[in-house]
């Protein structure tokens, strides 16, 4: 079970925002669920190709076992968001560390879709 639904945004000092959700399964009994309806995470967009630059911002992480049991719900911070977006296209890979969680619990995940 995979739920990635992400827009880019227009902020009020003209830089662009991520805004969406993640959820999904992992190992069959972790349920992750990353929220960025905050609209949080902030970053430029270069021209002519629509890079992403300059990304910083945090969002919020649930995790649960067996979609019951809550073992953390914390705002993290991003550490890393690069990609593009371009005409109807938004692709970024991100990667987030919540230093006090395991140990330093690492996020990362890809996303490819059309730009809404």
């Amino acid at each position: 079970m995979n739920d990635l639904t992400f827009t880019v945004a227009p902020t009020e000092d003209g830089r662009c925002c991520l805004s969406g959700h993640a959820a999904f399964l992992a190992a069959g009994i972790t349920y992750h669920d990353m929220d960025f309806t905050l609209k949080k995470v902030v970053f430029d967009v270069l021209q002519p190709n629509g890079a992403i630059s300059n990304a910083s911002g945090y969002a919020h992480i649930y995790i649960q076992l067996f979609k019951k049991i809550t073992v953390l719900s914390k705002d993290f911070n991003v550490t890393s968001l690069t990609g593009n977006v371009t005409d109807n296209n938004l692709t970024f890979h991100i990667e987030a560390i919540i230093p006090d969680y395991k140990g330093g619990y690492v996020i990362s995940f890809d996303f490819t879709g059309e730009k809404i």
